[in-house]
């Protein structure tokens, strides 16, 4: 997820990535803020990526379960959310991606933030800022169906099934061009940490800590779905964790 408000939260929810060929590297980001009343709001990412070979792939994806436990605090300060997403994203410019996903906690692309209790699909487009491209659901996902996220049609279309049926999706952003390549994302943003995770109060769970697993597909040109492969990432900051191999992505924390 991407934010637009203040300068300080889009620097929050930012995906870093430098490039290096067909080789695509991201890290986490753990921004301090100093607005958020006792001790910091803190960001956690983690993240497994797949190197795209001759990079044309048209569509990647997840298959998951929806978690049977979550917590989110409704924080004062129209902070603290997790999400799950996976990118499409252009090789040679990080901003021209696609991600499809589900999230609680305070959306961040509107203005105020909206509150979204549930666990509800999203989709946004990180090579347009206005709020308008970034899409939510209304309806939330029945905890602990089957889930599957998608960014597929060369990006132009964010998609999230529940129970292997459409439950949502959304179909006007604009194609990425080539050369594109597969990541996944958790992320979670914390109100009243002291430091790094730590002492932290009313933090959001990410499936009541036990985790989540994601396998992980991509689209060759061809249109044939397949298990990533090649996968390299990066883990939470403690108390949140993240493991990955080339078929799963998994994480969780609290």
């Amino acid at each position: 997820m991407r934010k637009k408000l203040a300068a300080s939260l889009v620097a929050a929810f930012a995906l870093t990535l430098s490039f290096d060929v067909n080789v695509v590297f991201a890290y986490p980001s753990l921004p301090t803020h100093t607005n958020c009343g006792t001790g910091n709001c803190w960001t956690f990412h983690a993240y497994t990526y797949s190197t795209c070979g001759a990079c044309t792939t048209t569509g990647t994806g997840w298959t998951s379960t929806v978690p049977q436990q979550y917590s989110v605090t409704k924080d004062s300060y129209n902070q603290d959310v997790m999400d799950e997403g996976v990118w499409l994203i252009n090789t040679n410019n990080g901003s021209q991606s696609t991600e499809a996903g589900y999230v609680s906690g305070w959306w961040p692309y509107s203005s105020p933030p909206l509150w979204i209790g549930g666990i509800n699909p999203y989709g946004t487009e990180n090579n347009d800022p206005n709020a308008a491209s970034e899409q939510h659901g209304s309806t939330s996902l029945t905890l602990g169906a089957n889930v599957a996220a998608w960014a597929y049609g060369s990006g132009t279309t964010a998609q999230i099934d529940q129970n292997t049926s459409l439950f949502w999706s959304y179909s006007s952003f604009n194609s990425i061009p080539l050369n594109r390549f597969n990541l996944a994302q958790s992320e979670v943003h914390e109100t009243g940490c002291y430091s790094n995770g730590n002492n932290c109060t009313n933090s959001p769970w990410m499936g009541n800590g036990s985790g989540q697993t994601f396998n992980l597909e991509y689209q060759a040109s061809g249109g044939g779905w397949n298990s990533w492969g090649n996968t390299n990432g990066q883990g939470m900051y403690s108390p949140y964790w993240a493991h990955f191999n080339t078929t799963y992505y998994s994480n969780g924390g609290y």
